[in-house]
């Protein structure tokens, strides 16, 4: 649902930031930035709050199509 949304993630060296897709995150626990630093990401924690953001999403949906067929 959200994989195509882009997220900035910011260089902890130089404080650059780099835009990814959800999806990317999805996929990936590490990335170097422009400046040639390494970064790995917090990827399981990320996954967590993803599907929460996505089953909240699915939530509102549900709760929206209820109150249209009232």
């Amino acid at each position: 649902m959200l994989d195509n949304k882009t997220l900035r993630i910011p260089c902890t060296t130089c404080g650059q930031e780099t835009e990814k897709t959800v999806g990317w995150l999805k996929a990936h626990d590490y990335f170097t930035c422009a400046c040639g630093q390494g970064l790995r990401l917090e990827r399981d924690q990320f996954l967590g709050e993803i599907r929460r953001a996505e089953k909240s999403l699915a939530d509102l949906g549900k709760t929206i199509s209820k109150l249209g067929k009232r």
